[in-house]
């Protein structure tokens, strides 16, 4: 089977060892964790907790929090400035919300997909915090799990990503290499944004329609399951190193429970006949005809089912199962039990008989409106990579109180011995975090440029790297490679342009006393705009990143 991995889940897919086992930085051998915790209470979170109201454990002993910090989405102050200027900090990466939408194109009809996107492009554009992160993916039998967009702060990529939904092709462009936008500026993607939605029409996912078909038999349907669990447990396991808890919102009618629990309630006409003659071939002792595997349920794909869910569990990643079927479908499709488990053994929430998505997806949203962040230090790694068990306590009773958290995390992984994706996914984060590293000597100079200026753009970014400052060759390797990210992002999280640019760094420019320069320009409307820019050598991991506000006004926009 191929798995399409359109842009590779490169946004903070892997906000690599020294930062997704912590969550922020490590110090000497000892790495801080950031543990979000929800705490709900009858579908609503609970307020008012203190840190002494809590107890964490980590592999296996109590931890002293040494951090405590409340989040409330829903506090009186409107903007995420405003709260975190309450707060007196930012929202960690770690304790913003992760969500992912991930459209179901196998087990639901094209109708239903259509009414999912709909239903959560109104929720991007009126239920979700400003500090939230949205990534939009899609499941097919054919193609596996599909990144249509990473973790991204930008609503308008959001709907782009939305309105292409189920499209074959988008139109070729300029791809952003870490994800942080489904199209670059001036790319049209899906037909004008929000508008594409209108003019989706019949071009539905045809994927759903003809996937429904195919799994008809009990064997076809065996397969289906097999190719749904491995997708979601790659899925998982690149969620994993992510910092933070993730919410999968997976919107979907179900596939049939009828291959892990076996046939004992029919929901196809097919299903309906194969129970009855089951029953009465062994009522009538012809055990020979009776396929036990189909009468009870396959073993195989009963535990790989289930070795998929704890896949989600280790990455500190919850299924919110949204059935988007609606009151009435029970019955229908059969995947009301799969979505059932799903969600109930990851921790999240199976919310079904909903005509209204928007409100199932809300329920989802009010729980997790209030996160109360708990910072311990972890001991020095035995081994990279290594999973460590995190377990978080109340320390008084309150009735029907329950708690969300990362179950756990991974001790860092040296650079060299993280993927590709895991090394863009750094960066991504560290993009969106930003947060100074000074892990190499980087200057940066950016600002309008006058309306007479030659050539296109209308602002200038230089930037200059110390030689000094890259990490010597290892024996034999000769160059290092050096690569730059840059982006234009506006007050309200929208990625209004963007930059990368790779080079090479010989030995004898490593050892040059002149800086190496880099010049770009960037077109941009007039605003206000944080300008992020990250440095990386390649080899070694050593990275820079810096901050600079962009004030682009009428005459130069």
């Amino acid at each position: 089977m191929r798995r399409a991995w359109i842009l590779g889940w490169t946004l903070l897919a892997a906000a690599a060892a020294a930062r997704e086992s912590a969550g922020t930085s490590q110090v000497l051998d000892v790495v801080e964790v950031e543990v979000p915790v929800h705490v709900v209470v009858d579908g609503a979170p609970l307020r008012g907790l203190t840190r002494d109201d809590f107890t964490l454990v980590a592999a296996g002993k109590k931890r002293e929090i040494v951090g405590f910090r409340v989040i409330d989405l829903e506090a009186p102050a409107a903007t995420a400035g405003e709260r975190a200027a309450a707060n007196g900090a930012p929202v960690p990466l770690g304790a913003r919300r992760h969500f992912v939408l991930l459209f179901d194109l196998s087990f639901a009809t094209p109708a239903k997909i259509f009414r999912a996107r709909d239903a959560a492009l109104r929720v991007v554009r009126e239920r979700l915090d400003a500090t939230d992160l949205v990534s939009v993916a899609t499941f097919s039998i054919g193609e596996g799990v599909t990144v249509m967009l990473g973790f991204t702060p930008d609503r308008a990529q959001v709907e782009e990503a939305l309105a292409s939904l189920g499209r074959r092709q988008i139109a070729e462009g300029r791809r952003d290499p870490l994800g942080l936008v489904f199209a670059g500026p001036g790319i049209d993607s899906s037909g004008g944004g929000a508008a594409g939605l209108d003019r989706f029409g019949e071009t539905a996912p045809t994927a759903s329609a003809r996937d429904l078909l195919a799994i008809q038999t009990q064997a076809a349907l065996v397969n289906a399951h097999q190719t749904l669990n491995e997708a979601l447990a790659e899925l998982a396991r690149t969620l994993r190193p992510v910092p933070g808890r993730k919410h999968v919102l997976y919107l979907s009618e179900g596939a049939s429970s009828t291959v892990l629990l076996g046939i004992g309630r029919g929901t196809t006409a097919a299903e309906r006949e194969s129970i009855l003659a089951t029953n009465e071939a062994a009522a009538r002792g012809r055990l020979w005809e009776v396929d036990s595997n189909a009468r009870f349920g396959y073993t195989s794909s009963l535990v790989q089912f289930e070795n998929m869910l704890k896949e989600f569990v280790r990455g500190g990643a919850s299924i919110q199962a949204i059935d988007v079927g609606g009151v009435g479908a029970e019955g229908e499709g059969g995947g009301d039990d799969t979505l059932f488990m799903m969600a109930n053994k990851t921790g999240g929430e199976h919310v079904r008989n909903y005509n209204d998505l928007d409100a199932a997806m809300g329920r989802i949203l009010s729980h997790t409106a209030v996160s109360y962040v708990l910072t311990f230090e972890a001991p020095p790694a035995r081994a990279g990579g290594r999973y460590e068990e995190i377990k978080v306590r109340l320390n008084k009773k309150v009735r029907g109180a329950r708690l969300e958290h990362r179950p756990g995390y991974f001790t860092p992984v040296p650079f060299a011995e993280r993927s590709p994706t895991e090394r863009r996914a750094e960066a991504a984060a560290w993009i969106l975090d930003d947060e100074p590293r000074n892990g190499l000597a980087v200057a940066v100079e950016a600002g309008p440029l006058p309306p007479e200026a030659p050539g296109p753009g209308n602002v200038r970014v230089a930037i200059e790297v110390a030689t000094a400052s890259l990490p010597r060759p290892r024996a034999g390797s000769g160059a290092l490679a050096v690569e730059i990210y840059g982006y234009a992002i506006a007050g309200d999280g929208r990625i209004a342009g963007f930059f990368d640019h790779g080079f090479a760094v010989g030995p004898d420019q490593r050892d040059a006393a002149e800086p190496i320069r880099y010049e770009t320009r960037l077109d941009l409307a007039p605003g206000t705009y944080d300008l992020r820019i990250l440095v990386r050598e390649s080899s070694q991991g050593a990275t820079a990143t810096r901050s600079r506000p962009l004030q682009v006004s009428p005459a130069s926009g």
